[in-house]
């Protein structure tokens, strides 16, 4: 299996509505492909998490940094796993309010600034640790 997470921006602020449109149309095709991870959007940038089967990830992501949608898409992990760590969840999605994030055990202005390779080449450890944190705080149970 396979791992890929990555920082995008978008090249437009999404409704809620768009939002929500996109996370189903996912959710189905990722059940579909055997993938689960979970998205995290604040402020017009996401920070999402992809697992499955290595062929079924890759290709997904190949999909995602072409998606017009974006203006980039900067990877920050991309390893081979023995266990998921989002298994339980097609597409676990969160939009993140100004309360949420600040609250949130190691985040900081990342995900509320345009996105660049030294921001996250400086932070990788960071980004991902603010994954397993969230996924504890408020996910779980």
């Amino acid at each position: 299996m396979q791992q890929i997470a990555y920082l995008s921006t978008a090249t437009h602020l999404m409704k809620p509505d768009q939002l929500s449109e996109l996370l189903n149309q996912c959710r189905v095709s990722n059940i579909e492909n055997k993938i689960s991870g979970i998205l995290l959007h604040h402020g017009g940038n996401f920070l999402q998490v992809l697992e499955g089967p290595s062929d079924n990830v890759s290709a997904l992501y190949k999909k995602i940094t072409q998606d017009p949608r974006h203006t980039y898409c900067l990877e920050v992990v991309n390893r081979k796993i023995d266990e998921r760590m989002f298994g339980d969840w097609s597409m676990g999605f969160k939009k993140l309010s100004d309360e949420q994030s600040a609250d949130l055990p190691g985040f900081n202005s990342f995900l509320q600034q345009p996105l660049d390779e030294d921001t996250v080449s400086s932070h990788r450890d960071q980004i991902f640790d603010l994954l397993i944190q969230f996924k504890t705080i408020h996910l779980a149970g």
